[in-house]
């Protein structure tokens, strides 16, 4: 699959879902979402951009701050110096350990 088709498919997902009248609507497909995204990168290993597009999703549904520093240090491993990454880590640090959890940014 190509990024392209992936992001057609989440698209897809998501629309239909904000589609159905709020007391039709299931769970929203996250976790549906997340196994494309990590079939992707599994072929795709060094795309950051949908590693932080991976990440967001889990920042915004997910209250385990390891595994969000999990993933952005995958997106470290390709890209040491990527600004949206440290931006990223730099919040996470500060939202839920007041910015002092010995990780270095």
């Amino acid at each position: 699959m190509n990024k392209e088709l992936l992001i057609e498919k989440i698209k897809n997902l998501t629309k239909a879902y904000y589609k159905m009248p709020i007391g039709e609507r299931d769970i929203f497909p996250l976790e549906e979402i997340k196994n494309l995204i990590n079939k992707y990168l599994a072929k795709h290993p060094k795309d950051i951009d949908t590693r932080l597009r991976l990440v967001m999703l889990e920042y915004t549904s997910n209250e385990d701050p390891e595994s969000l520093v999990k993933y952005l240090n995958a997106a470290f491993k390709y890209d040491p110096n990527n600004i949206y990454a440290t931006l990223i880590l730099a919040d996470v640090e500060s939202f839920f350990w007041g910015g002092n959890n010995g990780f270095a940014i």
